[in-house]
């Protein structure tokens, strides 16, 4: 019976509900042994900015290498989400000839337990959390594992041994996981799950022969004449037969159906799920007892009536006992009313060439491609570059599965091959560059465990006494050239050397760790305080200036204003960092005052992160009322040196965010202390610091404002609040987001023109004028008040209205033929989600749509927003006339 959250697991040991396969990924990473060493992610459709955005930092929370494998010909590359790919995780895609790479696979394997999760979700945000899904759980370890393991392990070996299939990194990963699955004893203890799958015979020849009492079926699409149910009627002669679909979204053909279902006599079930059921089922009972077929198979003759050498699809499913019937319910309807559904099919906007995977060799850069048959280019775009800068690198000629550049490339670039044809360039689908050397790393127990966490300092100032004459005796080798990476040293031409400041910045951040600890390292970084050590120990910063929201290759766990779905949010311990130092005697407090003024002094010797430590530290003392009332002179003195030692030039690009964010946390600070036209010799030297510092503020992000200063609100309150401080350094740097959003779109190809400082316009001839809109009011979005037109040529338009979290759309539509609206909307949106991944996935606004009722009416403070951008009436002036 399907549970309340939408999605079955037909029982191996004792599973009965499963949500989505990341609780199991989550209860991996609480066991905190870090036992698991593969992480294997297959999936038909994989959205890789919502693989790493949810699934990928537990993931390799849990120890495990992790690697991730979709159909070539659908797999969604957002370069602009995906960060860490080839970098952080195997990505790999593969290509099934005329037919689909389908299965739906998670196994997490290490030497102690092996949980398999096989299903019908794709590794995307609807597999994983909207659709309604079904999921089989086997767990297993060295007491025993169900012999659904073994065969799981020789099917992974299977599709490692298919040619020009998988890159050599793939394989090997299916041959670990393989192995690890292997290694546990079988027991074979009824009832026990059966593997089936596609790779050497049709999955309908695995079925058990009839009669049976009942077949009862349900899948997303029956194929065409329903020639794949017919033949499972065929097989089981079912006395009676029950079809499941939903009106509307299940694709079949109603008149072979009803037939079908007429001739063997049943009942079709029309399925009322609010939710879209995506799971594929095949249930049916035999003295008294039910069976059930789960996993990727859908009705159709590609993956049920043939196997992958004869055209079919890459298939994987379980049948297993079900104690209670899957079926969905739902009411019976007459045949009369079945009508058939032909829902359009997903097609990329590619059509040109498919590249698979590229791997790192000794010699240059691996490529596994889908033979093409004349020359196409070769174009990367550097992963340290925007993900729209590309270069020309190499042709790749044609017939040739494997193709190796002699040029080693930074891991993460994107590569995409380019077919030039009468008719214009084809481009094909975008990849990354995998290290397969990287990717497999796992843990290191390089990190320095004894070194002080940032809370321990707080407990004697003994301890931190302690780490300042640590640091002081160290400062000579750690200001040497060769510890730091050059400051901005990156190249954008493809070359040999490409890869150099990304190896060097991770040595860097490797002996950080070792020196300070992964927790000080965190700190200095403004880093959540990491809950175990990661790969590498520590944070892979890639220098990315176009990225606005950039996460570490290594971040585990998940941000929980995406994932609300799944779990509920940790408490979070920042604020509590450092206990109030009023509290403690005199002596105490003048030894931290000290240390302050030592980190101060020590800071110009010292190289960029450790500035970045003792600036920090010192906003701790300053923060914890160290000094008494009347003694402000003395701290904000300490603070406008650890400012200035922040403006050298030598700090590393990869750094560049994080020196900026702290600096403006501290310049907020302060500002509250010394006015800016106060006129005083003390604003004239703040003046002179923040003008120093205005060339680095441009990069300030807003979470690492949020963690630098969470600490600190309870002292310095709204003034370090993210939103005070962007306004702050708004203010600072005089940027005009507006005209940034405009020179950006403009690039894309849309015209879209200002009508005051806070109003852009795009009129055209397309068909979704909020669609549009939505795209203007992303690329707008650092603004703190901004509205959008988008307007057709049919009288169409909508207009959206963004203030940060608070999104309003008014839009005129047409429906049934009939001009509809305005109708009025309310979202809030959280800190993670916004307009740029509305619009992304269409299908993130829904979930946070306010409901006020009729949408004929004005949402509330819509009328205040339009008042603040000088509009009374919300429909869009023709160019050219004065606002309403």
């Amino acid at each position: 019976m399907p549970d309340d959250d939408g999605f079955s697991a037909t029982p191996v040991e004792s599973e009965r509900w499963l949500v989505s396969p990341l609780s199991l990924v989550l209860e991996e990473e609480r066991q905190g042994d870090e036992q698991t060493e593969e992480a294997l992610f297959l999936s038909y459709t994989l959205d890789w900015g919502f693989f790493e955005r949810v699934i990928l930092g537990p993931a390799k929370a849990t120890g495990a290498r992790v690697t991730v494998v979709g159909d070539a010909t659908v797999a969604v590359a957002d370069p602009y989400a995906a960060r860490q790919w080839g970098r952080g995780y195997l990505a790999a895609l593969t290509f099934v000839p005329n037919a689909a790479f389908h299965p739906k696979l998670m196994v997490l394997a290490g030497p102690r337990r092996a949980t398999v999760a096989i299903g019908s979700g794709n590794t995307t945000m609807a597999g994983w959390a909207d659709n309604r899904e079904i999921w089989t759980v086997a767990r297993g370890g060295p007491d025993g594992a169900p012999l659904l393991f073994g065969r799981l392990a020789a099917w992974l070996r299977g599709q490692a041994g298919l040619p020009d299939r998988l890159t050599p990194a793939a394989c090997a990963a299916f041959g670990r996981t393989a192995d690890l699955l292997d290694s546990f004893p079988a027991e074979a203890e009824p009832p026990e799950a059966r593997l089936v799958s596609s790779l050497e015979q049709p999955i309908i020849q695995q079925l058990p022969s009839g009669p049976v009492r009942e077949l009862a079926v349900f899948a997303p699409f029956y194929d065409r004449a329903s020639a794949a149910l017919s033949e499972l009627v065929k097989r089981l002669r079912p006395d009676r037969l029950v079809a499941v679909y939903q009106p509307g979204r299940t694709e079949l053909d109603g008149s072979s159906l009803t037939e079908l279902v007429d001739r063997v006599g049943g009942e079709i079930r029309a399925d009322g799920e609010r939710r879209y059921r995506h799971g594929k089922l095949v249930e049916w009972e035999v003295d008294g007892r039910r069976f059930a077929l789960t996993g990727s198979p859908n009705l159709s003759r590609r993956a049920l009536l043939l196997d992958q050498s004869a055209g079919g699809n890459c298939e994987l499913g379980v049948i297993a006992p079900v104690e209670s019937s899957l079926c969905p319910e739902g009411g019976a309807v007459p045949f009369a009313t079945v009508r058939t559904i032909t829902v359009p099919k997903w097609k990329p906007a590619r059509s040109g060439p498919l590249l698979l995977a590229a791997e790192l060799q000794d010699d240059g850069t691996r490529l596994t491609l889908v033979p093409q048959p004349s020359v196409a280019r070769l174009r990367v775009s550097p992963v340290d570059a925007p993900p729209d800068h590309w270069q020309e690198l190499a042709q790749v000629g044609p017939g040739r599965p494997v193709e190796t550049v002699p040029v080693r490339l930074a891991a993460g670039s994107r590569l995409q091959l380019v077919l030039d044809t009468d008719s214009g360039p084809r481009f094909g689908n975008i990849i990354a560059v995998n290290d397969p050397v990287r990717v497999q790393r796992r843990r290191s127990t390089r990190a320095n465990s004894s070194a002080p966490t940032p809370e321990e300092f707080w407990e004697t100032p003994g301890l931190a006494e302690k780490f300042f004459a640590d640091l002081a005796q160290l400062r000579g080798s750690l200001a040497g050239a060769a510890s730091t990476p050059a400051a901005g040293a990156r190249s954008a031409t493809p070359s040999s050397g490409s890869t150099t400041d990304h190896s060097t910045w991770r040595d860097y951040l490797d002996e950080r760790t070792e020196r300070l600890g992964l927790p000080l390292l965190h700190f200095a970084l403004g880093l959540p305080r990491p809950a175990a050590l990661t790969e590498g120990d520590g944070p892979d910063l890639v220098p990315a200036s176009w990225d606005e929201e950039y996460a570490d290759d290594d971040a585990a766990g998940l941000e929980s204003d995406e994932t609300d779905n799944f779990v509920q949010d940790e408490p979070d311990g920042s604020a509590s960092l450092a206990p109030n130092l009023a509290g403690r005697s005199e002596h105490e407090r003048r030894r931290y005052r000290r240390f302050a003024n030592g980190l101060t002094e020590l800071a110009p010797e010292l190289p960029p992160l450790e500035r970045l430590l003792a600036l920090r530290l010192t906003l701790c003392v300053v923060g914890q009322d160290a000094w008494d009332p009347g003694m402000e002179a003395e701290w904000l003195q300490l603070l406008l040196l650890g400012l200035d030692s922040l403006a050298e030039t030598d700090i590393p690009e990869q750094l560049e965010p994080h020196a900026a964010s702290l600096a403006a946390v501290t310049i907020a600070i302060v500002r509250s202390e010394i006015p800016r036209h106060s006129g005083t010799r003390e604003s004239l030297l703040v003046r002179e610091v923040i003008d120093s510092l205005s060339h680095l503020l441009v990069v300030v992000e807003y979470d690492l404002l949020a963690e630098y200063g969470a600490h600190l609100e309870h002292r310095f309150g709204w003034y370090v609040h993210p939103e005070a401080v962007l306004a702050l350094v708004h203010d600072i740097v005089e940027n005009d987001t507006l005209d940034e959003a405009i020179a950006e779109l403009t690039e894309r190809g849309i015209d879209v023109h200002r009508h005051s400082d806070a109003l852009l316009h795009v009129h055209g001839s397309f068909a979704n004028p909020m669609k549009v809109a939505l795209q203007v009011i992303a690329a707008a979005e650092k603004a703190t008040l901004v509205g959008a037109w988008a307007s057709n040529d049919q009288g169409l338009w909508a207009l959206a209205l963004w203030q940060p979290r608070k999104l309003i759309t008014i839009e005129i539509i047409r429906q049934s033929g009939r001009v509809r609206g305005p109708l009025w909307r309310h979202y809030e949106l959280s800190g993670i989600v916004t307009p740029a991944a509305a619009v992304h996935d269409g299908s993130v606004l829904r979930r946070y749509l306010i409901n006020h009722g009729p949408l004929n009416r004005p949402v509330p403070g819509a009328r205040d927003l339009l008042t603040r951008l000088g509009l009374d009436d919300p429909a869009p002036p023709r160019c050219g006339d004065p606002l309403r």
